[in-house]
């Protein structure tokens, strides 16, 4: 800059200030060129943990629906009734492969005419034939919505053991709580 101005006003610059002009010239373009390719690069990096964040949520998606498809194969349920009721075991303390166990344990009970499983459908007031007549997600709520009635723990226990086998016990929480309120929620 101060050989330029040197030479506006007519003076000759000598050449050791010329020198250095131009290495201060070329540093100051090197360096422009150096911050724009790590601009650049920092784009680039940028676009890539974008990309890379997007990807790894795809596939956790993939894996989730891939989840669900196989407990609806296994279970009898649908889609829908599965990702209700893994809001409602979720919300509840519980998980998703609890109350497919759970239901497992119910659907063989009662289509074995397992006396307990029996007895415990008429105690709680249930139609047998309009139990055994609904999917698996009635069914739960159909239960859940008769033992969260009751105010004796240990009978709500018994009851849901005849019924569930030993992960009555474990899926108490959500045979607890609002399951109807719930499953609407989700």
């Amino acid at each position: 800059e101060a050989a330029e101005k040197m030479r506006r006003m007519g003076i000759e610059v000598p050449p050791g200030i010329q020198k250095i002009a131009d290495t201060t010239t070329h540093a100051h373009r090197k360096t422009g060129e150096w911050v724009g390719s790590l601009k650049t690069l920092a784009g680039a990096l940028g676009v890539t943990f974008s990309v890379g964040a997007v990807v790894a949520f795809g596939r956790s998606l993939l894996t989730l629906g891939d989840e669900i498809v196989r407990v609806a194969d296994r279970t009898g349920l649908t889609i829908k009734e599965v990702q209700q009721l893994s809001y409602v075991a979720q919300q509840s303390g519980n998980t998703i492969d609890e109350l497919t166990c759970a239901i497992g344990q119910m659907q063989n009970r009662l289509s074995s005419g397992d006396k307990s499983a029996v007895s415990a459908v008429k105690e709680l007031g249930i139609n047998f034939q309009t139990l055994i007549a609904a999917s698996p997600a009635q069914q739960m709520e159909l239960i859940a919505t008769e033992i969260a009635k009751i105010p004796d723990p240990a009978e709500r226990t018994r009851l849901a053991m005849d019924l569930f086998g030993k992960t009555g016990t474990a899926i108490l929480p959500t045979l607890t709580s609002q399951f109807s309120k719930l499953r609407g929620e989700a």
